[in-house]
């Protein structure tokens, strides 16, 4: 491995050096990925020890009180808390939000949001998906925020925290639905889903509409052989 391409961490090295664009995108996937690879790898732990507990419940097995409160805080981070984990409804609907997300979609999704990591908010916030917060003080001040609105681009101690809480704004916004239904379509005939097709699923993230979902599929197949470099350069250091 070139040691110029370190693991992720919590602080976002400068990007700004780079002349030549391809190392510029490797350094920025091969730093960024293991970040991705660990929430993902933590949501597929979740969602592992909940088909397990699923499995005991239409087996009519009771739940003992560990496995209870483990689905009460699961249920809480997720959003569907106060639905009885004994109906089938509540299942559908935490499979559908506890899973894992492609991470060339990950990857191309903070490279737009962000610009390789040199904007301002990844720079100072360590906000590399343009996530916004709705409290004063939250974050950081658009410099073109229109008179009136209140949002902030939210501001992060960590990159790790960024990686986190945007793949659970998508796991769990009311906007992004479509994107988990996609890719529980896919679960349900035990397919991985692809990173484009779940790209339909932003449709609200943007402004842009459809112009952003077009843009970021492009930028996957663009980016498809660099994105795989990087993980070979991940698995040589795990």
């Amino acid at each position: 491995m070139n040691a110029s391409f370190g693991r992720g961490g919590t602080t976002l090295p400068d990007f700004e050096g780079y002349e030549d664009i391809q190392t510029k995108k490797l350094r920025f996937f091969s730093w960024l990925l293991p970040l991705v690879h660990d929430e993902n790898a933590r949501l597929a732990d979740l969602r592992k020890r909940l088909e397990y507990i699923h499995d005991h419940v239409r087996w009519g097995h009771p739940l003992d009180t560990e496995d209870r409160a483990w689905l009460a805080e699961v249920s809480h981070e997720f959003g569907v808390g106060g639905m009885d984990p004994l109906h089938e409804e509540f299942w559908v609907l935490i499979r559908e939000r506890v899973d894992t997300l492609p991470d060339n979609l990950v990857l191309v999704q903070a490279a737009n949001e962000s610009a390789w990591g040199t904007s301002r908010f990844a720079q100072e916030g360590n906000n590399l998906f343009g996530q916004w917060c709705f409290r004063q003080g939250c974050g950081l001040v658009p410099n073109d925020r229109p008179e009136g609105e209140i949002y902030e681009v939210a501001k992060f101690d960590s990159v790790d925290e960024s990686v986190a809480s945007y793949m659970h704004n998508l796991n769990t916004g009311r906007v992004y639905r479509e994107l988990r239904e996609i890719r529980a379509a896919h679960r349900e005939v035990g397919e991985d889903p692809e990173a484009s097709e779940l790209a339909a699923g932003l449709m609200r993230y943007s402004v842009r509409g459809q112009d952003y979902i077009d843009e970021l599929r492009a930028m996957i197949r663009h980016n498809d052989d660099v994105i795989e470099e990087a993980r070979e350069i991940l698995a040589e250091n795990s």
